[in-house]
Formats: structure tokens, C-alpha cells, sequence
């Protein structure tokens, strides 16, 4: 998803997930929300 997506940062939180989540979501680019939601609940689950 990262090469097909090279402008979307992945953030990894391992100690706390919900502060990657919202690291994630405050450098969403409009636009790429939808690919943001599929990876947090890949990276997630």
C-alpha cells in the first residue's frame, strides 16, 4: 500500500495506538482519508 501511496506518512505507535491514530489522522491530506481509515484498521486488527 506504502509504494502504490508513497505521499501518505505511516506512522507506527506500537506503545500506544490511539496516539499513532491521531498522529495519522492530524497529517491527513484531504482527499487520502479513505486510505487512512483502510490502513488503521489493517495495522490494527
Amino acid at each position: 500500500l506504502k509504494s502504490e501511496h508513497p505521499d501518505v506518512q505511516f506512522i507506527a505507535a506500537p506503545d500506544n495506538d490511539k496516539a499513532g491514530i491521531e498522529m495519522i489522522t492530524a497529517q491527513a491530506v484531504t482527499g487520502h482519508s479513505h486510505i487512512l481509515t483502510a490502513t488503521i484498521g489493517v495495522t490494527l486488527s
